[in-house]
C-alpha cells in the first residue's frame, strides 16, 4: 500500500477512535513538538481500594508474580519482550519486575519503583514515600485486547500492600490516549499535570498544585540540562542524596526473599 494511503487510513481510524476533538489535541501536540521539546504529562495514582474489582478475579488463567533476575535476564534474550533495553538499569536501581505468565510463557509485565526512576531522556520522577511509581509496561501481542495489562498491575498493587500500604504512580503522556483509558478503566485517578518545554538542554517546568500537594516532582536526570521551575523547585526533602540508581541487584533479590 502506498505511503500516503498508510497514513490516511490511520488517521481514520485514529478519526473514529478518539473523535475530532482528541484528534485535534494529539495532531497539535505532535505538531509542537517539531518546533520545540514539549511533554504534557498526566500523573496519575491508584490505591487498592479503587482497583476495579474484575481485575483482582482469581479466575483469570494466568500466574500472576514477580519474576526472578534469572527469569528475566531469560526472557531479555527474545528481543520480541523488549526487555533488553532497560532491564539492567532497573535491576540497579531495585525495581521489582511483576508478570503474567501462561506456563512458562510471559505474557505481561511491569516494573514497579520506590526510587527516583526516568520517565522522560531528560528528566526523572521524584516520590513522596508511600508511592511506588510503575513504569514499562509491555504486553505480548499474542494476549493483547484482554486487559492483561490491568490485570497485572491490579496484582501487583495487592502483593505491594502485604508489607505495608502502598499506591501506585504512575505517569502518561497527554498523547497517549489509549493508555489514559486503560489506567481510568482500572480504577486511576489523576492527581494533576507536569509540562516540560525546552529547547538546547534548558526547559520551563510547570507542576500542578495537584502534583505538588500529593508530593510528585521531577528533576532533569544530567546536570547538563538547565531547567527553570515556573511553581517553585522541587524541594530539597524530596530529593534522594545519592546517585539516581541507588539501589543494587541485591536489593531486588533480599526483597523477593522476605516474600517467600
Amino acid at each position: 500500500m502506498p505511503i500516503a494511503k498508510q497514513e490516511s487510513s490511520k488517521l481514520w481510524g485514529y478519526w473514529r477512535h478518539w473523535g475530532p476533538s482528541r484528534l485535534a489535541q494529539v495532531a497539535s501536540f505532535h505538531a509542537a513538538n517539531r518546533v520545540i521539546y514539549l511533554e504534557v504529562l498526566r500523573v496519575l495514582h491508584l490505591r487498592l481500594g479503587n482497583v476495579t474489582r474484575s481485575y483482582l478475579d482469581a479466575s483469570v488463567p494466568f500466574e500472576f508474580r514477580p519474576l526472578s533476575i534469572d527469569e528475566i535476564e531469560g526472557y531479555a534474550c527474545d528481543r520480541a519482550f523488549d526487555l533488553h533495553r532497560f532491564y539492567q538499569r532497573a535491576l540497579a536501581n531495585g525495581d521489582l519486575c511483576f508478570a503474567a505468565l501462561d506456563g512458562d510463557r510471559l505474557v505481561n509485565y511491569g516494573w514497579y519503583s520506590r526510587w527516583p526512576t526516568p520517565i522522560t531522556g531528560e528528566f526523572s520522577s521524584y516520590f513522596r514515600q508511600g508511592y511506588v511509581y510503575m513504569h514499562h509496561g509491555y504486553t505480548h501481542p499474542d494476549y493483547r485486547g484482554r486487559h492483561v495489562y490491568s490485570h497485572t498491575m491490579g496484582r501487583a498493587l495487592s502483593w505491594l500492600n502485604r508489607d505495608g500500604p502502598a499506591e501506585l504512580v504512575s505517569v502518561v503522556s497527554l498523547s497517549n490516549v489509549g493508555a489514559f483509558k486503560a489506567t481510568q478503566r482500572l480504577g486511576y485517578e489523576q492527581l494533576g499535570t507536569i509540562t516540560i518545554a525546552g529547547r538546547f538542554n534548558t526547559y520551563l517546568v510547570h507542576v500542578d498544585r495537584g502534583c505538588r500537594e500529593h508530593g510528585f516532582w521531577v528533576a532533569p536526570t544530567r546536570a547538563e540540562y538547565r531547567s527553570v521551575y515556573l511553581t517553585g523547585r522541587c524541594p530539597a526533602s524530596n530529593l534522594p542524596s545519592g546517585p539516581l540508581f541507588a539501589g543494587s541487584c541485591s536489593t531486588y533479590v533480599e526483597a523477593l526473599r522476605r516474600r517467600r
